[in-house]
């Protein structure tokens, strides 16, 4: 709970203190090259803190997507980030915010269940079957969405239980569609998923 309104009462927190730490960091070099008290450093970095994640965070996603498919690809990803009203809404200069961060949490965390192919793999001797990954390439991917989905669940548990869980269903489904699929059914990649998520 939070002291600082609603006051005398208080407020319950339904989400983790990431944006608070977040905006510490911004604020500190903010106070000091300034030469202020740290609660006006923070007010300076409220304004340039939400924009900023963006940045971080769109910088990691656009190396996991030259990765998975080369530079035009990536910033064509870039572009549409950029131009989406509601991302931008998200991270707007001066209302530092969880959801924004949740959500591109979720959004890299399925990017990469999609890049590892969602539970198929290539099988032995099939130099290019399908255009699958090897196993242990999907594997990576497969850990990293995990990761990503663990992270969005720490900053909200509310938003992040429902992607999660239709990602659980989307393993059911394809691997009931797996008879018709070029690639080999690896649902251990699935297994790496979860213990991924839970460990983070």
């Amino acid at each position: 709970s939070t002291g600082l309104d609603n006051a005398p009462h208080g407020r319950e927190v339904h989400w983790s203190q990431s944006i608070a730490w977040w905006l510490l960091v911004c604020a500190v070099p903010c106070a000091w090259l300034a030469g202020t008290p740290l609660a006006l450093g923070t007010a300076y970095a409220a304004i340039f803190a939400g924009p900023l994640l963006l940045g971080v965070l769109l910088a990691g996603w656009l190396w996991l997507a030259r990765k998975a498919a080369g530079q035009f690809p990536a910033w064509l990803l870039a572009a549409a980030v950029l131009t989406s009203p509601q991302i931008l809404r998200a991270f707007q200069p001066g209302d530092p915010d969880h959801h924004g961060l949740v959500g591109i949490f979720l959004a890299i965390s399925v990017f990469c269940l999609v890049v590892g192919g969602g539970g198929w793999a290539r099988g032995r001797g099939a130099a290019g079957a399908g255009g699958w990954l090897k196993e242990s390439e999907a594997r990576w991917w497969f850990r990293a969405a995990g990761i990503f989905g663990g992270a969005g669940l720490w900053v909200s548990a509310a938003t992040s239980l429902p992607v999660l869980a239709a990602c659980g269903v989307a393993a059911l489904l394809v691997g009931l569609a797996s008879a018709r699929m070029s690639g080999v059914w690896r649902p251990r990649l699935w297994l790496d998923w979860a213990w991924a998520g839970a460990c983070t």
